[in-house]
């Protein structure tokens, strides 16, 4: 989890950066743990944000975090797959 003290309005920047990022060049591992990152540190102080963007950005970790497993998950395929295949060979 990012620890820093970012001003809110500039995680809201980085979040919308990654974002737009992940939709016009495809989501990566890289950008969507820096999302998840980034949303989870908003949240932490969502005290402070209208409770309709604090549920919006409630949602949108749960989703980026499905994500983020989905990659963890392909990784550890493809290892797997890496070291059988060196086996076969």
């Amino acid at each position: 989890m990012i620890t820093d003290s970012m001003s809110v309005e500039l995680r809201l920047a980085a979040i919308i950066a990654l974002l737009s990022s992940s939709a016009v060049n495809g989501a990566s591992s890289g950008k969507t743990s820096a999302l998840c990152a980034h949303l989870q540190a908003i949240l932490a102080v969502s005290d402070d944000l209208d409770p309709c963007l604090t549920k919006s950005l409630q949602i949108a970790l749960t989703n980026w975090q499905s994500l983020e497993q989905r990659f963890a998950l392909s990784l550890g395929d493809v290892g797997k797959h890496a070291v059988q295949s060196h086996f076969l060979h």
